[in-house]
């Protein structure tokens, strides 16, 4: 019998450090690459949160409550099932009767639900979404999701990463598209003011640079959101944003950055 394969993400990124390069810049580019990584493990990870509210909703609208419980007997949460929890099969047509959300479907149905937890379902209810959720989003994020598959120190450098889940091959991919269109802050340095002066200028400037750049580095990202590459809240971009990335993102786009993007088997 044949085994099957899985097929996962590999990006080839190559980053050029130039000839005769000292180990120090050879280690920091290093750096700055494991500093994307991490970031974009991060994205992974509003990435899955956001797929599984799309998952369990769209659960709900095609099947009703019934459909979640069913969803989580079949997987096994049977904590999220107690003797105290309502009979779903009843919550649909009572509530529509009651009055509290008018009958335009399960839709309102739902986010009734959600946001209010009168009536004796609050906490049986809240309990099944929320396990439901974290499952999955556990199954939509492995505990590893990147592993290097081989590191070549040569100019130019050359790392080879397998991304092991949709999620994080899609917030690297994102990250990968940012330093590409990245375009550093353009200033004009004053040749007349003294040594203090510069100094001064000079400390400030690297204020305002740092500023510059984590607003650059949001504005690509929720660009990326408006335009459906990077499925995310907006509002989870705060949790990715940072002067370290912002910096290695910059200093990745001076080195020639590039980077390709193939499926692989994996036994």
């Amino acid at each position: 019998m044949e085994s099957s394969s899985a097929v996962a993400d590999m990006f080839r990124v190559q980053v050029e450090v130039g000839a005769d390069a000292s180990m120090h810049r050879v280690t920091s580019i290093c750096t700055d690459f494991e500093m994307v990584v991490q970031s974009a493990q991060d994205l992974a990870g509003y990435i899955a949160v956001y797929e599984a509210d799309v998952y369990i909703s769209g659960q709900m609208m095609r099947g009703g409550p019934e459909a979640l419980i069913r969803l989580a007997r079949q997987r096994g949460l049977s904590s999220a099932l107690s003797d105290e929890f309502p009979d779903l099969g009843a919550i649909e047509p009572e509530y529509l009767d009651f009055g509290v959300i008018p009958p335009r479907g399960r839709r309102a149905l739902w986010l009734s639900l959600l946001e209010v937890w009168g009536y004796g379902l609050g906490a049986p209810w809240a309990r099944l979404v929320g396990q439901l959720h974290a499952d999955e989003v556990s199954r939509r994020l492995p505990d590893e999701p990147f592993r290097l598959r081989s590191l070549t120190y040569r100019n130019p450098i050359t790392l080879e990463i397998i991304a092991t889940a949709g999620a994080a091959a899609t917030g690297l991919a994102v990250l990968m598209r940012v330093i590409r269109d990245w375009r550093p802050r353009r200033r004009r340095e004053n040749a007349r003011a003294d040594a203090e002066e510069r100094i001064q200028r000079a400390a400030a400037a690297d204020a305002e640079d740092q500023a510059w750049a984590r607003a650059r580095l949001r504005r690509l990202l929720l660009e990326r959101v408006a335009g459906g590459e990077l499925p995310i809240s907006p509002d989870a971009i705060d949790g990715v944003v940072s002067d370290a990335l912002a910096r290695s993102a910059e200093r990745l786009f001076e080195r020639q950055l590039s980077t390709e993007q193939t499926h692989v088997a994996e036994e």
